[in-house]
């Protein structure tokens, strides 16, 4: 029997929750997934690809489809620089050279360590009053929630159902103010969700509309020399752009 190789492990801190998981390197097994999905270059592929990987990689019991969006993203990151290398060459379209018909790509190098979960300018309180009696708390999106919205999932379904149940699957739960009741909204089938959403106020619901979309994203930032010898800066913003320029 061939002998099984060990793999070293490490605690990554997530910069919000500040929660630490225990985490091992990517195996050649994960490597073939990230692989095949960025062939695919398809988002949920991408997503998918990134959930199991994390999954594989997590030694201890952190539920990581609870994870926020950004910072299963952060976490994924963070694996990718202890398992291979912190520095990942870019490709990246140089704007001076390339025509519509002939792009040109630039190599660049990043710094995973430099990267970061970045807040929205706004600041949207997570704790919204709905009356004198009750309160809501919201979380941010998960890829678990995300997933429900998916093209097959929401097929035949109407737009304007599908925006309230989007925009109220951040809702976590709503308690009275005196703490004596705690309503999870999880616990509850999807007709009575949908009847709570309709309920909120016009007012209410742009208060959850500007959570949702304050939500903190990852975030980095490098530098690279055009073909004029000139040196540019590039943002990326999300998971996606990591995709899109590696």
């Amino acid at each position: 029997m061939l002998p099984k190789i060990d793999s070293p492990q490490f605690n990554i801190e997530l910069p919000v929750s500040k929660k630490s998981v225990k985490v091992r390197p990517f195996t050649v097994k994960e490597e073939k997934i990230l692989l095949f999905a960025q062939q695919e270059d398809q988002d949920k592929s991408v997503i998918d690809a990134i959930m199991q990987v994390v999954t594989n990689c997590v030694l201890d019991k952190t539920d990581i489809t609870e994870l926020s969006t950004f910072e299963l993203e952060y976490l994924f990151v963070k694996i990718r620089a202890i398992s291979v290398n912190q520095i990942i060459t870019l490709n990246v379209r140089d704007e001076v050279a390339s025509t519509e018909e002939e792009p040109v790509w630039n190599k660049a190098e990043f710094d995973l360590d430099t990267i970061e979960i970045k807040f929205a300018s706004e600041q949207v309180e997570d704790k919204i009053e709905l009356n004198d009696e009750y309160m809501i708390k919201l979380r941010y999106p998960t890829y678990k929630t995300i997933s429900k919205f998916d093209a097959k999932t929401i097929k035949d379904r109407p737009a304007s159902s599908l925006a309230v149940e989007l925009v109220g699957s951040v809702i976590e739960s709503v308690y009275s103010k005196d703490g004596e009741e705690v309503f999870l909204l999880d616990d509850y089938s999807e007709e009575e969700r949908e009847e709570f959403y309709g309920s909120l106020s016009t007012a209410n619901f742009s208060k959850v509309q500007r959570f949702m979309g304050s939500a903190p994203y990852l975030y980095g930032k490098f530098s690279y020399e055009d073909s004029n010898g000139d040196v540019q800066e590039k943002e990326l913003k999300g998971l996606s752009d990591f995709f899109m320029f590696a």
